[in-house]
């Protein structure tokens, strides 16, 4: 970077892009390492910028929406909105309510979900099934 003759200071733009990766807040770091013979370091050498990923969305689809008793299973999707993968392992919790009982009408599921590193989304399965909502927690 060369600052120009007659200004004080030269700013370095950061073009953030957009990696396809559903991640939390990302921080870039500048470190100054030297300069020109006539310049010493000052004493503020390094500073930090951060990168927020767009808002990340997630909805819940009846991806199989029809049971039968002891012979086929129901299933729930949960997604990220933009499809993007996610870079680590998001918990995604759920209300469950209905006309059946969990563990009685159908096998038992638990109130979260777990949407896998490298994944865009993850599967609730359950065999049997009468009527059930679920309801994605946002926090």
């Amino acid at each position: 970077m060369t600052i120009p003759q007659g200004a004080s200071s030269a700013a370095i733009t950061i073009t953030v892009l957009d990696d396809g990766v559903a991640d939390c807040s990302e921080t870039v770091t500048l470190t100054l390492t030297g300069a020109d013979d006539c310049l010493v370091l000052g004493a503020t050498t390094t500073a930090d910028a951060d990168i927020d990923d767009q808002a990340q969305g997630v909805s819940i689809t009846a991806s199989d929406d029809h049971g039968v008793e002891d012979s086929d299973h129901a299933e729930f999707t949960v997604s990220l909105d933009t499809g993007d993968v996610a870079e680590q392992a998001y918990v995604v919790s759920y209300s469950i309510t209905g006309s059946a009982s969990n563990g009685t009408d159908y096998t038992t599921i638990a109130d979260t979900v777990t949407i896998p590193q490298g994944a865009s989304s993850a599967r609730l399965r359950s065999r049997c099934w009468m009527t059930v909502l679920l309801i994605v927690a946002r926090p």
